[in-house]
């Protein structure tokens, strides 16, 4: 786990990021980043540029439209593939609401 800046820009250290990426992209089948929210910080614009592709993850409940309708016109300006979007704590009544739970 490598910690990431804040709400400043990091390009200092880009290139090092990118170094870093590269030696374990040469190492591994799979790196994943696991970054903070988009519309949060700039580092996930950034990373779009050294990153192949990118899943989005948002959460039912706490994401607005308005936060989506910013995030699609920021992703229009990523030149790394957007492979799709998963939603999270979706509360559902459907018989299939216990899926997954160990009991």
């Amino acid at each position: 786990m490598l910690p990431a800046g804040g709400a400043t820009r990091s390009a200092p250290h880009q290139e090092q990021l990118q170094y870093l990426l590269t030696m374990l992209q040469s190492e591994a089948d799979l790196v994943i980043l696991d970054t903070p929210p988009a519309l949060l910080t700039v580092e996930v614009a950034e990373l779009s540029r050294l990153v192949d592709a990118v899943l989005l993850i948002v959460r039912q409940g706490v994401v607005t439209q308005r936060n989506l309708r910013a995030l699609q016109r920021q992703l229009r300006t990523w030149p790394s593939d957007i492979l799709g979007t998963v939603m999270t704590d979706v509360r559902t009544d459907t018989k299939y609401a216990d899926y997954g739970k160990a009991y």
